[in-house]
Order: C-alpha cells, then structure tokens, then sequence
C-alpha cells in the first residue's frame, strides 16, 4: 500500500512539472468534475436533437402518408365502360343537368318541378332496362303532413304540402322476397334556399344513385331481396322528404336496411360517419374504397356537429305503426371535403374533382348489393358498436358490449401495474404528482395554441388568416400544441433512469384510460383511441421495468415511440381528417359580435388543433419530455410558433377569402309590417337591407357592405327572430345589421286570414285559418298564447327563450303555391293569440342581386327576399 502511494504522489508531481514546462494548469479533480459534466451535457444535447429529429420526421411522415391516402381517388370511368361498372362520366350527365341547365330546386319552384319530370324519365329507363330479370316499377308520389323535430335543443313542428318524391322498386322475377327485407338507398334532389345550384349538394349524390341503380340492372344478378330507389324531393326544409315516404308510401313496409348518400363537400372521399346496426360495418370492411369512423358518428350524436341529415328520419324515429319496424339499419355516407362553398351560388359542376363520384359510386354499388344479398341484418342488436378502418386497407368493429371490455380493461390493467410497482415508482405522492402533470399536459394542449390564436386575431383585427391556406394554422398551432403537452413533463435534471420513465408511461396509461372509460359508460364509441394508447403506455412500462440495464435518452425516446407505433396509426385519420374538416366548416360555423367574434374561429381552431396533436403525441410525449430535458425545447416551440404566428399576423395580413374559400354573408331584402289588424289582408310594409355574416369576420368590415349601407341609418345586432324564416341558420347570424332605405320590392306578401271561429260545449275555442301565398316561400309561425290542440299533430312541443318568458310553438312550413289551411285549439276563450308570420324566397330577387352584382368573387352572396308580420286574434 505505501508503494502504490509513493509511485502516485511521484506521477502526480512528475505531471505538475510538465504542465509548467507547457504553461497549462494541473489538472485537479474539480476540473475533472466539470470536464465530465460538460461531456455529460453536451451528448445529452445530442441525444435531444436525434430524438427531436427522429421524433418529427415520424410525425411528418405519417401526416403525409395520411393526408395523401386521404385525397387519393381513383380513376373515373368513361361513358364507354361495361354496362354493369359504375362510371363517372355517364354519372355527371345528370349532374350537368340538374345543376348547370335546371339549376336551383327549391320546394315549389319551377326548377324543382322541372327536375321531378327529368328524374321521372330518367327513372322510367331504369324501368325499360330490367325487364327481363326484374320487376321495376316507378312511382310519383305526392305528400302532405307533419311531425314534430328537435334541432339543436329546439323543438319546432314541421309541417309540408305537396312535396314529391320519385321512387323506383326494384324486385327480382323469381323467388319471393322476404317481406319487408328490402334496402332502400335515399339521396335528394332539392336546393337550400339563397340560390344555390347544389352540385355537390346534391345533385351528385342523385346521379350516384341513379348509375349504381343502372349498373345493378345491368348486371343481370337479381338478389334475394328488393331495392328501392328513393329520389328525395325534400331533404333541406328539415328531413319532410324522407318523413313522407315512410309515413305514407306502400312501399316503406317492404325495406328494413338504407345507404343514406349526402354530400357537403364537392371532392374528396365518401366518409360513412353514422351506421345503424352490429354488423353494417362487416359490410363496409369488403367495399372497395372503405373510409368509415365511429368518431364521427358520436360528434354527430353529441351535436357538435350541427348539422344533419335524412339519416335520421331512418334511424331514430319510431315507425312501428306505419311500417311495421321500429327502426331501419343502415349507414349515412357523405363527401365531406371542400365544403368552402356549400350551399352557396359556387356549389357549380366544375367544383367537383374527377374521381369522387366514381369512388362513391362503386361504394354504394357494392354495398346495394350486399345489402340485398343477405338478411342477417335483421337479426342482430341494432345498437351500433366500434369501427374504423386503417389507411383504407383494414376494417375493425365490436359489438358495444365488447366495446365496454375492451375500452375498460385498459385502465384496470394500469391500476395493477401502479398498485403493483407503487414503491419503485416513489410512493402514491410520485404517482399522483405524475397523473396530475398528464391532466395539465391534456389541458395545455389546448390552451396555448387556442391563446395563441386568439391573441394574433386579436392583435391584428384579422381573423382566420389561415383560411385559405391550412398549412399556415398548422405552422402556427402544431408546435404549440406540443409544446403544451411536454411542458409539464420538463425539468433541469441531468438524466433520468427506467424507473422514472416506466412511471411516467404508467401514469399515463392510467389518465388515457380513465379517459376511456369515461367515454364508454357515458355511451362513446371513441375511446379506442384512448384504449390502445393507455395498453400501449402499460406495455411500455412493464418492459422499462424489466430491464436492468440503463437506457440511453434516445433508446428511452425510441423505445416509447415504437410502444405508440399502433396508437398514433390510428389517431393520425381522426387528426389528419379532423383538422381539414374544421377548417372548412368553421366557414359557416358562427357569427359572434365584438371582440369574441373576431377571435372565436382562431381560439377554437387552435383549442382542437393543440387536441388533436395529443391524441397523437400524448402517450410518449412525457418520456420523451424526461428524457431530452425537454424544457428548452418545448419553450423553443413555443417561442417560435408564436413568433411566426404574430409576423404572419402582423406583416403579411391580406384577405383570407379567395374565390375558392369565398366568405358567406346573407343579403336579405326585408319587409317588416308596420301595423298589425287582425282581419286586414293588406299591411303596410318598411323595406331594409339585412346583412348576416357566418364566420369570425365582421360583416360592416367588408368593404363591399360598408359601401352598400354607406350614409343610412344601421340597426346591429339585429334580433334573431328577424330571420325566422330560415332557421336554425338564423342561430349562427349573431353579427348581423339592417340599414334602412332599401326600396320596396312590390311582390305580394304571404298573408294569414282567419276564416272561422267556433266555440265547442267543453269550453274551447276553434280557429281556423288559411295562408295565402303566391310564390314558393319557406314559412316560419311562432304562435304565443295557450293552445288546448290543433290539426299540426298530436303533440303540441313548445319552446321558450328563457325560464321567465312566456312559451310559444315553432312552425315551419313548406309547400307548392296555393293555400295551406290549419286549426288551432285554445281553452283560453278570453285570451288572445298572437302569431309572428315570417317567409323567405326561394332565391334572391332582382334587387339583390343589383345590390350585389358588383362585389368581388371572394363573397358567396346568400340571399333571399323576407316578409315579416304579426297577427294578433
């Protein structure tokens, strides 16, 4: 022992004397402390930035991947393809038709009765062309009722006259069909109103129906069991179509199976977003171009997506008593990309891009003959179950109560594994701290981009700067995202063991599958997505756990992200479809006055974007945040995307609308009454131009409206039941305004005469009326006063605007020309009624269309001419 001291003190001494010989100073063992933390730190620098790389080079590649899967389409077919293909060409003949030579179809308008008689023909060559192997037969019908429909939380009773429907029924020479074991596939024919030639909407949803029907015949392979064709004269006034087939026709008891096709979007693919039944998606699995997501089914359940579709009709009324079926199955399929300019005058032909009719054509094809070929549908649970599919190759579905195993055990298996491993993990305090860093990773999420957002369209007074052009939102919003989901998962420390990140994957698998959980009991289908992340975070833990050896901060970050492999293959659809579909739509989404209307679009854009990217990144993102020191790296984002968002904001500001992504503003002619008699059939009338924006954009910061209403007197914002007529559209025009001196259109108002009055022996008193009307008009009539019953139905739903104001009933009506009779009840013999009458045009009249004939192409003009009045008996 004293030798080896004396030969170390002689090498220490031997090194001083050479370093002074160099001019360079000893080396001690604090240097050598520093020199191996600096070391330490700069490889773990190189260890952030591999992982950084590897991390969004993934990321990017998968997005890509998706996003080129997603607008793939195939090669459309010409008129001179075999007879029993679906093929594009011979499709869009009748799109060019409906759309460019009849153009709008409005209920009762001459384009709608010149649209009946060319579906008519049309269907009546189905009729020659299946013959020999098939009885076809073609209907006309012809309609009138009422049924009572909640939309968004509003009840109001529609009630329709003289609609049309054409139907064909096609059933198989041989054999007899099991009686009502039919599939019927729905499309319609009809037009909003504001002047739209619905192209996409849905014109080409008609001839869809149509060449699938030919082909069908064409083929000469009769099913088991029969189709119906359903030509929907009456989708947009509120579903009446679909209602008047299944309550009236003779052939709404032989069907138990329907493909509802819709359409708001004039590219992209067709998207099966509602189904009915277990094993609709065994079916949807074989088509050709399978695209299908329960997910969108519950945003629809949920209403966050307010919109809707005949689908409903179908799927969720009782018809037990007129069909003999409570319920049908079957599927809702829609083109839900390009909606920029749904239900605007830019819904043209030539928006549709080649490929998309096709694509939806053979699905639809496919799935008619499916449907026609078996009757297993009608023995399993209607219930709808877990689907989706990968990259359109692979299908997936469960059963909802295999659904409630799968999505639960996930979250049983993560408390075991805690329960388990509670001491190596650092006690319950470690855990619980660990769980509450995902729950304010989750949160950050969304709040940082949505901040960020909102303080940029704050800033420069011009929201959605990233309308036109997506990429901008996703430059801006993405790192933000993320950056709040590594943020609470940051610290300074020098490194991190297996122990640290097993806990981290533990305590994520237990948030995501609580999150499971919560969506299954409460009736979700969704929570797959968080399922297989949480098993994916339990199975990385337990494999971080077994190893003895220390990881590396990349084979840490690697390790992780290969454990998510599986989870992010299935987010990165919802993601990918999700961010498109809320830019498009937040087009028409809402209207808000102030400052909450101009940055709303921007907050709620970031707020999902920040969500969706963790359910990407949420299930690696705390070890990958432990593992790089990610702080400065999350802050670095941030910064960054924040930097970028401000400059673009700030110094490139320009117009977001392009001809192609037009804003949407309502230009109504309006007449309000300004006396009410009670027996007087001529009112006078004050006429104004009322303007109503749909998006984050002020409608008096347009330069075209601000000259319009130049010098008269502005009413803002206008009250919404000015807009009655076009509910619930009135719903999102919160930023609206009228300006006086609009001349008088001189057109004959809709007017409301009582004809009699009868008082009945049980003390009730009957009136009895009749609306006038010259023109096709969408009529809406809020009626005040205490009803006993009237001839609108069995029920009487009302409403009410707050919990102290008084309630009233909403209808809305729809008819061809001529008189519409109705009854009301009361039991309030000294009361009085009073009934609030307003209407819309089919389409904007002469002088709006003077008004707008000058302003640019970036504004989709939506117009019409409205007449308001008040009744008092």
């Amino acid at each position: 022992f004293g030798a080896k001291r004396i030969a170390a003190m002689a090498t220490r001494r031997r090194v001083q004397r050479l370093s002074e010989d160099v001019g360079t100073p000893p080396r001690t063992r604090t240097s050598t402390r520093i020199h191996g933390k600096e070391k330490r730190g700069r490889k773990a620098w190189k260890d952030a930035v591999l992982a950084g790389l590897v991390l969004g080079l993934g990321l990017l590649l998968g997005v890509s991947l998706e996003a080129k899967s997603l607008l793939l389409l195939p090669q459309p077919l010409p008129k001179e393809a075999s007879e029993v293909q679906f093929a594009e060409a011979r499709a869009m003949e009748h799109v060019h038709v409906l759309a460019d030579r009849i153009g709008t179809r409005v209920v009762g308008t001459k384009g709608y009765q010149d649209a009946v008689l060319y579906l008519l023909d049309q269907a009546k060559e189905l009729e020659k062309l299946g013959r020999d192997v098939f009885y076809v037969e073609v209907d006309l019908q012809v309609a009138s009722g009422s049924f009572p429909l909640k939309f968004l939380n509003k009840w109001i009773t529609n009630t329709y006259a003289n609609i049309t429907n054409v139907v064909v029924k096609i059933v198989p020479r041989e054999g007899t069909p099991k009686p009502g074991s039919g599939v019927l596939v729905s499309s319609h024919f009809d037009t909003t109103v504001g002047g739209t030639p619905g192209a996409s909407d849905c014109a080409a949803c008609v001839s869809v129906v149509l060449e699938a029907g030919r082909a069908y015949l064409a083929a000469g392979r009769p099913m088991p069991f029969p189709v119906v064709l359903l030509l929907n004269g009456a989708e947009e006034p509120f579903l009446i179509g679909a209602h008047a087939f299944l309550l009236h026709h003779r052939w709404a008891k032989d069907v138990s199976k329907v493909i509802n096709v819709e359409s708001t979007g004039s590219h992209g693919p067709d998207l099966v977003y509602q189904s009915a039944g277990e094993d609709i998606p065994n079916a949807l699995k074989r088509s050709p171009y399978p695209t299908f997501s329960v997910v969108a089914q519950d945003l629809f359940t949920l209403g966050i997506i307010p919109q809707d579709s005949d689908f409903r009709i179908y799927s969720q009324c009782n018809w037990t008593e007129h069909t003999g079926r409570k319920k049908l199955y079957g599927l809702d399929m829609a083109i839900l990309l390009d909606s920029y300019v749904y239900h605007t005058q830019s819904d043209q032909i030539g928006r549709i891009k080649p490929g998309t009719v096709q694509r939806m054509g053979e699905n639809v094809l496919f799935l008619m003959r499916e449907f026609a070929k078996t009757d297993i549908l009608d023995t399993r649970s209607y219930q709808t179950g877990t689907y989706f599919e990968i990259r359109r190759k692979l299908g997936i579905s469960y059963s909802k109560k295999q659904a409630m195993v799968l999505h639960s055990a996930p979250l049983a298996l993560a408390v075991v594994l805690i329960g388990w491993h509670i001491n190596k993990f650092g006690g319950a305090i470690a855990v619980l701290r660990s769980i509450l860093r995902h729950m304010t990773s989750f949160i950050l999420s969304a709040v940082l981009p949505g901040a960020l957002g909102l303080t940029c369209a704050y800033i420069s007074r011009q929201p959605m700067q990233w309308y036109s052009q997506p990429i901008i939102a996703v430059i801006a919003f993405v790192p933000a995202g993320f950056a709040g989901v590594m943020l609470p998962h940051c610290r300074w420390n020098e490194g991190v063991n297996n122990f640290e990140a097993a806990r981290a994957s533990a305590c994520s698998a237990l948030f995501t599958g609580l999150i499971s959980f919560g969506l299954t009991t409460s009736g979700g289908n969704s929570a797959y997505l968080f399922a297989a992340s949480s098993l994916s975070s339990s199975c990385a833990a337990v494999y971080l756990l077994s190893q003895t050896r220390k990881f590396s901060r990349v084979r840490l970050t690697l390790t992780t992200m290969f454990f998510h492999f599986v989870p992010c293959l299935l987010a990165f659809p919802v993601s990918v479809a999700g961010f498109l579909i809320v830019v498009e739509k937040v087009g028409f989404a809402a209207s808000v006055p102030g400052n909450v209307g101009i940055t709303l679009a921007d907050f709620v854009l970031g707020a999902i974007t920040g969500v969706l990217v963790f359910l990407v990144t949420g299930g690696f993102a705390s070890v990958y945040a432990l593992a790089t020191r990610g702080k400065i790296g999350a802050s670095c984002m941030l910064c960054g995307s924040t930097i970028f968002a401000l400059v673009f904001m700030l110094v490139f500001s320009q117009n977001p609308y392009t001809s192609d992504h037009p804003k949407r503003v309502w230009v109504g002619h309006l007449h309000e009454a300004e006396t009410s008699p009670p027996s007087s059939r001529v009112l006078d009338y004050k006429a104004s131009w009322a303007f109503g924006g749909m998006d984050s954009t002020p409608v008096e910061a347009l330069d075209p409206v601000a000259q319009a209403i130049k010098g008269q007197t502005i009413v803002s914002p206008v009250p919404l039941e000015t807009f009655e007529a076009v509910y619930p559209a009135n719903l999102v025009w919160r930023d609206s305004l009228l300006s006086t001196g609009a001349p008088l259109s001189g057109n004959v108002p809709p007017v409301l005469e009582l004809q009699s009055v009868s008082r009945n022996k049980n003390e009730t008193k009957h009136l009895f009326f009749q609306l006038q009307y010259n023109t096709p008009v969408w009529v809406a009539l809020k009626i005040q006063g205490k009803l006993h019953s009237w001839s609108l139905g069995n029920t009487l739903p009302t409403e009410s605007d707050c919990h102290a104001c008084a309630p009233y009933y909403l209808v809305r009506h729809v008819g061809s020309n001529g008189p519409w009779d109705f009854a009301l009840e009361t039991d309030d013999i000294e009361g009085k009624l009073r009934i609030d009458l307003s209407s819309v045009s089919s389409e904007p009249t002469p002088l709006v269309k003077a008004l707008t004939h000058n302003w640019p192409d970036w504004i989709a003009v939506m117009g019409g001419e409205l007449f308001k009045s008040t009744w008092v008996y």
